[in-house]
């Protein structure tokens, strides 16, 4: 009657309460699960095979971590098969997300290699119509050095004819 009394008065030993009954899985099923969620994963099969026991490896780390935890601290930390499970999606998960950000930056590389490769056959066409405009260009280089000589030539004789009519005119005094 004691017990009965006291649950009733703190309900929250039931209701808070769980039974310890997570009992560790055995490798084999550990890597069997493991192996059944990398096959949506496109990797090798050496490379699924070496992730599979590194999950093994991880997990049972896990409870030998816990085990020194609560010998050390006297506080209980569980490794479940449901956290054993997370891991495999959160795997799973950051494992698409990767690929995805990949595939993009592999898409924004094939973009910026086509663009450089146009950018290369116009350059080269440009080269060609240079060289083949360089004859024509030397040609109005000559053209037109000759051209200002004789416009300097005309600017001194127009400056000179100016200052020597300037010569002629009568000055003006002032004298009114």
């Amino acid at each position: 009657a004691d017990v009965r009394d006291y649950i009733r008065n703190y309900p929250a030993l039931v209701n808070c309460c769980t039974i310890d009954w997570f009992h560790p899985w055995p490798k084999q099923a550990l890597a069997s699960v493991a192996e059944v969620y990398m096959k949506s994963i496109p990797l090798d099969e050496d490379v699924k095979l070496k992730v599979s026991k590194a999950f093994v490896t991880m997990q049972n780390d896990v409870l030998t971590t816990a085990e020194q935890f609560l010998q050390a601290e006297r506080f209980h930390t569980y490794a479940t098969p449901t956290s054993y499970l997370d891991l495999l999606k959160t795997f799973s998960n950051l494992f698409a997300k990767c690929k995805a950000k990949i595939g993009d930056a592999k898409v924004r590389y094939d973009n910026g290699l086509e663009k450089l490769r146009d950018t290369e056959v116009q350059v080269k066409e440009m080269q060609i119509q240079l060289e083949e405009l360089q004859p024509k260009l030397d040609v109005a280089v000559k053209d037109t050095d000759k051209l200002m000589v004789e416009i300097k030539k005309q600017q001194k004789e127009k400056v000179t004819d100016c200052v020597a009519a300037r010569l002629r005119l009568p000055r003006h005094t002032g004298d009114r």
